[in-house]
């Protein structure tokens, strides 16, 4: 991975803990209209954090909701 896209996904991750910390329980919809991402890749990016363990998700209807941030999990982000 080089240096801009480094910057790139801590940027982005740093976004999305920042968003979830300030309003826990947002859809995809919701972060990538917030983080103006696609959705379809913002949704892959979560999965991935969420298997990290930097988020946690719940289904509801037939959305994925995040709502939980692990702060203990960003120092291994952080180190990406």
């Amino acid at each position: 991975m080089n240096s801009q896209s480094t910057l790139e996904t801590r940027a982005l991750t740093h976004g999305i803990v920042s968003s979830l910390e300030g309003i826990p329980g947002q859809s995809v919809k919701e972060l990538a209209t917030r983080l103006s991402v696609n959705r379809q890749f913002l949704s892959g990016y979560l999965t991935a954090l969420e298997d990290l363990r930097v988020v946690s998700s719940r289904t509801v209807g037939t959305a994925r909701i995040y709502f939980r941030v692990r702060p203990e999990s960003l120092i291994s982000v952080e180190s990406m």
